[in-house]
């Protein structure tokens, strides 16, 4: 019995057969509701990128922009976060 994941990667392949392009694709899997994550792994597997050539992509691809977005803030607010409490716990 095949995976879901299985199951994506052959439309998704079918998809390009057919003249889909990159961007055609990863607008594809998000109205399908698929991760960001998942998202990635598709389009190292279907165009054989790189890990960091599959998440270049995507990320850049405006359907993805709103989540970009808020996960570039949470991840300055927990930078900032942590460097305030480095400074905290030093010595006075």
């Amino acid at each position: 019995m095949r995976s879901d994941y299985e199951n994506l990667l052959e439309e998704c392949r079918r998809r390009v057969s057919k003249g889909a392009s990159r961007e055609d694709l990863i607008l594809y899997l998000r109205h399908e509701g698929i991760t960001i994550v998942e998202s990635m792994k598709v389009l190292k597997e279907i165009y054989s990128l790189s890990l960091a050539e599959a998440k270049e992509q995507v990320t850049a691809h405006p359907a993805w922009a709103n989540e970009v977005r808020s996960a570039d803030i949470l991840h300055e607010e927990l930078q900032d976060a942590l460097e305030k409490e480095d400074v905290d716990s030093l010595p006075k």
